[in-house]
């Protein structure tokens, strides 16, 4: 008996395999193994083969909903804060798929993210402030701005230079960034409720961040968000902006499904030199580009407003 159930259960896993390969093209890893076969297996099947009919997507993301408060709250609204600070933090992960999505590729990829803006922007700061030169800092479409404020932390002194906004149109967001901002005891950041393509500023802004809030947009969406807030720049302004690559889908592409096919997360994956495109045609300079290393599921462009 003992025997037939390991038979069995080798043949599991090795179906599970050859369906994972079938649909994925990619071998599957352990940890995505481990987490097909904890779940239960008409979900399995249905995830692992095309919807066979209309309820099968309606099952699995009713499974989902429910199981996974990581997936109720993108499937609400996919452009919550909530779901970064939970993939940031780990706070209250629980349950099957909540555990497996914070571990995966892309999850810590958008760790990896917030550890280059961070260490990027702060090091252009830091070469300002050692100048004694002051500059103003604006974070658009920040959410709670964790990066603007770990960019202070440990690193005070900065607010003598400069002054730092966080931009979102979501009140929830910034109350919660006032929140972090005040449990780490840091002061020089002002959280402004707004439209980011509807500042009103004007010649302001030496260095803008604009962090995840391309992923979800056409080329000529991203020009023109771009090329809107270009105004707000001085001369000589740098800003840094992100886009998820195409190497996401290509490395972790079970993931990437999931956001897609069952949480309904659409993401524009773009490859590097298309990203060159839309800051050139929204009128900045390129400087670069820099990653989410050692992902690089990441790119995060760096575009110079001309002096002319």
């Amino acid at each position: 008996m003992k025997l037939m159930m390991e038979d069995n259960r080798t043949e599991i896993v090795e179906s599970v395999k050859r369906k994972f390969f079938r649909k994925f093209l990619k071998e599957i890893s352990l940890d995505e193994l481990n987490f097909l076969l904890q779940l239960p297996v008409c979900i399995k099947d249905i995830l692992l083969e095309r919807f066979q009919q209309s309820e099968d997507k309606e099952i699995v993301e009713e499974y989902f909903r429910k199981h996974s408060f990581l997936s109720k709250v993108l499937m609400k609204n996919p452009a919550t804060f909530k779901m970064l600070e939970l993939i940031y933090t780990g706070e209250n992960i629980r349950g099957l798929i909540d555990r497996y999505s914070f571990n995966t590729p892309s999850a810590q990829a958008l760790r990896n993210r917030l550890l280059s803006v961070t260490s990027i922007a702060r090091r252009i700061i830091k070469a300002k402030a050692n100048k004694k030169i002051e500059m103003k800092v604006f974070n658009l479409g920040s959410g709670p701005g964790r990066d603007t404020i770990e960019i202070l932390e440990g690193n005070s002194y900065l607010t003598d230079f400069v002054s730092m906004d966080c931009i979102d149109i979501d009140s929830e967001a910034l109350e919660k960034g006032k929140e972090l901002m005040k449990k780490k005891n840091l002061i020089g950041i002002t959280f402004t409720q707004g439209d980011i393509v509807r500042l009103k500023r004007r010649d302001e802004i030496d260095l803008g961040l604009i962090i995840g809030v391309l992923c979800g947009l056409e080329h000529k969406t991203c020009v023109a968000v771009l090329k809107r807030i270009k105004r707000s720049f001085k001369k000589g302004g740098i800003i840094i902006a992100s886009n998820v690559l195409k190497s996401m889908p290509g490395e972790d592409p079970f993931m990437s499904y999931l956001l897609k096919d069952i949480i309904g997360w659409k993401l524009v994956y773009k490859g590097i030199e298309e990203i060159r495109q839309i800051f050139l045609e929204a009128g900045y300079e390129w400087e670069g580009i820099l990653y989410d290393e050692p992902t690089r599921f990441h790119g995060l462009g760096i575009g110079k407003v001309p002096f002319t």
